[in-house]
């Protein structure tokens, strides 16, 4: 008989994609590769409409007692499951759940004591994408916490073949938003045109532009000529990886709270983009300084000034960098991360 799986967490529709929505779908693609059962529950967008949290919430009752032996795994903001968390303390019949943590900010907030141990102990084991998540979990007493990196279907790595026209070609792909560092790499562009160096780089900026700050970018990127906003990248066509594989390096200075191993990482890497990229939260796990990309720290606009100089003057060797990122993103595919030994181990009751 099939293990019975219960999955919780933002799923979408087919053609929603996005740093929760996609890795979800991975991974209930795979469980069922691995021949899982598993049931879903869709939980995407029921903060804003009531009428799905509780039909939402009313499926979630009926598979607890259906399924009582089912793994109940969790794959979402805890902030979403935290109340469902806390009345299962109470249930008479204790559950086997997983929690897979989606972004980089929950093992703070259980250190901080905003959720409590005592309705996490409910939870058999915890999936972080960070060593320094897992540290922190376990020094908050939590010994049942594996790091399992994010990951992608990496598929075939498309050739990397470089823009050849004598400029560094930078792309900048995530959410448009100060908290991800849009503005340093604005200031450092103004800084690099009064170097004289215009006409030796170009940014190619791609994602969903943030609402409070959609005026203030597209007034700023109109100041330049070797600037450009090109809409949004969609990674779910492949024939797209030939166009994020022409570009030198991607731009990634975040700071953005809820970062935890952005998906981006791995896009980069299969069309081997090295990053250019803060020291924020796990960024240092994943960027490997000098070999897959290049650290700088958090807010320092000067090093990052001078980490874009130096690549614009040729002094790091990119078609050595971005044959490591190539090679790093077969660790991250979903079949390498997602093991049948990774599922045998979480998912028997205990």
């Amino acid at each position: 008989m099939k293990k019975q799986i219960v999955f919780f967490g933002g799923i979408g529709s087919p053609s929603e994609f996005g740093g929760e929505l996609s890795k979800n779908k991975e991974i209930i693609s795979r469980l069922k590769e691995l021949g899982y059962d598993v049931t879903t529950i869709d939980s995407f967008r029921c903060r804003q409409n009531k009428v799905k949290l509780l039909k939402v919430v009313f499926r979630f009752m009926m598979c607890i007692l259906f399924y009582p032996k089912a793994t109940f795994l969790f794959s979402t903001s805890f902030g979403n499951i935290y109340p469902l968390i806390k009345m299962l303390k109470y249930y008479p019949i204790k559950l086997h759940i997983v929690y897979w943590v989606i972004g980089g900010i929950f093992a703070d907030k259980v250190a901080k004591g905003i959720y409590q141990g005592k309705y996490l102990k409910n939870i058999s084991f915890f999936l972080v994408e960070g060593l320094r998540m897992k540290d922190s979990l376990q020094k908050s007493g939590f010994a049942n916490t594996l790091y399992v990196p994010n990951f992608k279907t990496i598929g075939k790595l498309p050739i990397i073949q470089k823009v050849e026209d004598g400029r560094i070609h930078f792309l900048f792909i995530s959410r448009i938003m100060p908290d991800k560092g849009c503005r340093y790499i604005l200031q450092c562009v103004s800084a690099l045109n009064k170097k004289g160096l215009k006409d030796k780089y170009v940014i190619d900026f791609y994602g969903n532009i943030d609402s409070s700050y959609k005026h203030e970018f597209l007034m700023e990127i109109n100041k330049y000529d070797n600037i450009n906003y090109l809409g949004s990248l969609q990674l779910q066509e492949e024939s797209n990886y030939i166009i994020l594989a022409k570009y030198h390096y991607m731009l990634f200075p975040t700071y953005w709270l809820g970062e935890g191993f952005p998906g981006v990482i791995i896009d980069a890497y299969k069309a081997g983009v090295p990053i250019i990229g803060s020291d924020w939260n796990f960024n240092s796990e994943f960027i490997k300084d000098g070999i897959t990309g290049i650290i700088i720290p958090t807010h320092d606009v000067d090093k990052l000034l001078l980490t874009m100089e130096n690549v614009i003057t040729n002094k790091y060797n990119n078609q050595k960098m971005s044959l490591n990122c190539q090679e790093k993103a077969l660790e991250y595919d979903t079949s390498n991360v997602i093991t049948i030994d990774l599922t045998r181990k979480i998912f028997v009751n205990n």
